[in-house]
């Protein structure tokens, strides 16, 4: 396993983790998270765990 998709496998198991309802494949690739990313929701999701308060809805 080369780097870089040992790097994506290890965010995918992070990010699977935070958000259960993501389910993203263990061998997701980059394009995979890309498509899973793109709209920002994650992110926000992130910000919202991290600190309370500073997404506003």
């Amino acid at each position: 396993i080369g780097a870089n998709a040992k790097q994506r496998a290890e965010v995918v198991e992070w990010l699977n983790g935070m958000f259960h309802s993501l389910r993203i494949p263990s061998d997701a690739t980059e394009e995979d998270l890309r498509r899973r990313l793109f709209d920002g929701m994650v992110l926000c999701g992130i910000m919202k765990k991290l600190k309370s308060g500073f997404i506003l809805e």
